[in-house]
């Protein structure tokens, strides 16, 4: 009797553990800001003059993860969907292929910018970017010009609490500073 409850407690172990080895593990998606088609491209706005766009400074935690966040103060990270890139990365593509180019090369615009936010709240599928741009119009050959900082943050919900829809809002806000962006930049 003892050697069939053994057995028995074996072969139930064993089922249960054949289960683990031949578990796959779930899908990893990588998503990209980039991808998801935009009217940004078809508002480009014609520009004074050329533009140096430097590398963004990233203060957010999010690296390639996606980073949810919840109205109790609580975060944490999806293994399972990742950004393609770190935002700022995917964010400085998306800027520098919508703005358009120009012939006018004696007047520059050297951009550098800072990520503040880039943050999703599930709770309430809000998601947030916010990005300080520092703009230096040169206009002669010594490299002096004036300085003006300009703060844009957006938010947006997503559709759905799923991350396409993140995805989407993210682009949407993206563009949206992009645009802001553009726009200011005329006004130079």
């Amino acid at each position: 009797m003892l050697k069939s409850i053994k057995l028995l407690l074996l072969s139930a172990m064993t089922l249960s553990f054949s289960g683990c080895i031949f578990h796959s593990n779930p899908e990893i998606n990588y998503y990209d800001i980039n991808q998801i088609p935009t009217a940004v491209d078809a508002q480009k706005v014609p520009m004074a003059g050329a533009i140096q766009f430097k590398l963004i400074r990233n203060l957010t935690p999010v690296g390639n993860n996606f980073i949810y966040s919840g109205n109790d103060g609580r975060q944490f990270i999806d293994r399972h969907n990742l950004w393609i890139q770190s935002p700022e990365l995917m964010i400085q593509r998306k800027i520098i292929n919508s703005l358009p180019l120009t012939e006018n090369n004696s007047v520059i615009f050297d951009i550098s910018a800072v990520l503040y936010d880039f943050a999703i709240n599930q709770d309430t599928r809000n998601c947030t970017a916010a990005l300080k741009f520092e703009v230096k119009k040169i206009s002669n050959s010594a490299g002096k010009g004036e300085v003006t900082e300009l703060f844009f943050k957006a938010t947006k919900q997503a559709e759905a609490d799923n991350a396409a829809s993140y995805v989407a809002a993210m682009a949407q806000i993206i563009d949206e500073i992009t645009l802001n962006l553009q726009q200011q930049l005329t006004k130079f």
